[in-house]
């Protein structure tokens, strides 16, 4: 479970990673 969420929390800040580079 512990492993799921730190993935799912990597995922996000990948993709608030691009959000921030596109704009």
């Amino acid at each position: 479970l512990a492993l799921q969420a730190r993935k799912k929390r990597t995922k996000a800040k990948a993709r608030f990673k691009e959000e921030k580079k596109r704009s």
